[in-house]
Parts: C-alpha cells; structure tokens; sequence
C-alpha cells in the first residue's frame, strides 16, 4: 500500500507540475515541432486582433457569424457605404460549436440589431479542433471555455489549454501586438480580412458525398435558440463557392432544405452568378471583387426590405432524426 502512495504521488507530481512545464518549455521553443498535439496560434485569421476589438464594439446594425466564409466574406466597409455599422466575428475554420461559444460571449456586449449566421456544408462535418483551439490561444480563458476544453476529450485542445493558460501567467496576453499585414491578407477595422492572393485555377474536383456531425447540427440549432432568445433577428447566408466546388457536393440541395427548416437562407450560389476564375481566390473564398459583388446584393436586398420576416416564432427542437447522419 505504501508503494502504491509513493507512485501515486509521483505520478500526481508529474501530471500537475512536470508535463504542464515540459510542455509549456517544449512549446515555447520547438512550437512547430508539436503541431500533431499543440496547437497554439496568435496569426494567420486575425483572431488575437477581432476579439479584442470584439469586446469595445456595441450597439452593432449587422453581427456576421461563421467560419472563414464569413470573415473573408463580408467586408464591413461596403455594408458602411449603406449606412450599416457592422461587426465581422467569424473565425478559421468556425464549426457550430464555436459559433456558440462566441456567441454566447458577444452577442448582449456587441448588442446587435440584425445577425447573419453564415452557413457553409463543411463546417457542419467537421470536428472543430482547430476552431477551438484558435480561440483558447486568442481569446480570454474562463471556467466554462475550461470545462467545455475537458468534454471534448481531445489531446490536442488538452495541450492547447494548458500551455495557454502557462502563457498567460508568464507574458500579458494584451501586450502581444498583431501586425495587420501578413502575407497576402490584410486585416480590416471591423473583422474583415482582404487577401491579395492569385486568382483561382480551376482543376477537377472528386465528387462526393456531404455528411453531418450530430454535435454540430444541435449546436447550430442552441444557437439558433439562444440568439431567438434575446430576440434579435437574424439570416441564415451562404457565402457564394466556386461551381466547380458546389457541383462536387452531391448532396448539397439536401443541406439547404435541412438548414432553411430553421430560418430564412439566401444560398447565393443561386442567387449570384459569379466567374471561378475570376472572382475567387480558391475553391471556397472569394477575392475583393467577387467580395464586392457579393455584399452589394446582399446589402440591396436588405435595405429594400425583400424579407418578409427574420425571427420565426417559438423555439426550434433539439430532437434529430436517427437518419439524420446525412443532410435531411
């Protein structure tokens, strides 16, 4: 029994005190080293630099949610133009679940008028890890972003939880600076990042089948509720991706009628009728001027009043189907 205390001991040692320093000092040093089980990252989306910015913004026209679609995608300075003060909270690789998570945090100190929820098939298949660890490394760490690290049983977010927590008792994370500037994209006061990325090339892509997460579709649907909930209302937007891409998805009608179950979607792959190669810079994002075209329409249809209606009433269910593996 004795021996058994002393390994216990060492072994609680070694889990509270030696593999935090080991990996805070690993880190610190050979970062890249770590990637496959570390993924801590101030650059590259601008997180660090939105999310502070995030926290001063209020009493917002539009608050746009989503994935990169959505930060690359909705440029506040042409929703400016209409008369539209607006506010860009997307983040890399945005799951649902991080979508909730920021809004949640944001949603009653950003106090917006209307929310536009940008919905891509993608997001809803995927498993978020590096979403949420881009938030660990960029925004504050409270008890509930701790415990929803634990749940997700994830070595990487793990890791990622503890040596944020590590820098953040060593360095002043509001002392780290971002430069607006890095390789072809250019941050935008409100969210928004240009690029200045070649034109896409258009190459053959394999056909295949779109599948869902459960754990995203019922976060999308709390998120849904929880902005229904403080009563603002909101649009479901899907940010225009090159046809070449949209018609390798076999499934994709399947995923718009499932999503337009739960509010107003403007699929703008069918509304806008924009060039692969000339007005995107890859398969899914858009350059500046297929950016512009986009958020011209959009911002037309909702200055001239073309929705009848933002907030449906009653709460949605949370109940799937047991077939729901798929789109609908």
């Amino acid at each position: 029994m004795k021996k058994f205390f002393i390994r216990l001991s060492f072994f609680s040692l070694f889990s509270l005190v030696v593999y935090p320093l080991f990996l805070f000092i690993w880190g610190s040093t050979f970062l890249d080293n770590l990637k496959s089980n570390l993924s801590y990252k101030k650059t590259g989306g601008f997180s660090y630099t939105r999310l502070n910015e995030a926290k001063e913004q209020k009493d917002t026209d539009l608050l746009f949610l989503g994935s990169s679609h959505a930060y690359r995608g909705f440029d506040t300075r042409v929703f400016k133009k209409y008369g539209y003060n607006s506010f860009n909270l997307g983040s890399s690789a945005q799951t649902p679940i991080q979508t909730e998570i920021l809004a949640e945090r944001y949603i009653e100190r950003i106090h917006p008028a209307v929310i536009i929820y940008e919905v891509t098939p993608r997001t809803f298949d995927a498993d978020g890890i590096e979403s949420f660890c881009d938030i660990l490394s960029n925004d504050y760490l409270d008890k509930d972003i701790l415990l929803l690290s634990l749940e997700q049983k994830n070595i990487k977010i793990f890791n990622t939880v503890i040596y944020a927590l590590l820098k953040n008792m060593v360095i002043d994370r509001n002392s780290f600076f971002e430069n607006p500037v890095h390789k072809f994209d250019q941050y935008i006061r409100g969210g928004y990042v240009q690029t200045s990325r070649p034109d896409y090339q258009v190459h053959k892509l394999e056909k295949r089948e779109l599948r869902y997460k459960e754990e995203q579709k019922e976060a999308f649907i709390r998120t849904l509720n929880f902005i229904k909930e403080k009563n603002i209302p909101f649009i479901l937007v899907s940010a225009p991706i090159t046809k070449n891409q949209y018609d390798a998805h076999l499934n994709i009608n399947e995923f718009y009628s499932w999503v337009s179950r739960y509010g107003i979607c403007l699929n703008f792959n069918k509304i806008l009728d924009l060039d692969d190669e000339t007005h995107f810079y890859d398969a899914h994002h858009m350059n500046q001027s297929g950016v512009e075209i986009f958020n011209n329409k959009l911002a037309m249809i909702l200055r001239e009043g073309k929705i009848d209606s933002l907030v449906l009433p009653g709460e949605f269910s949370l109940k799937l189907n047991s077939s729901d593996s798929k789109a609908d």
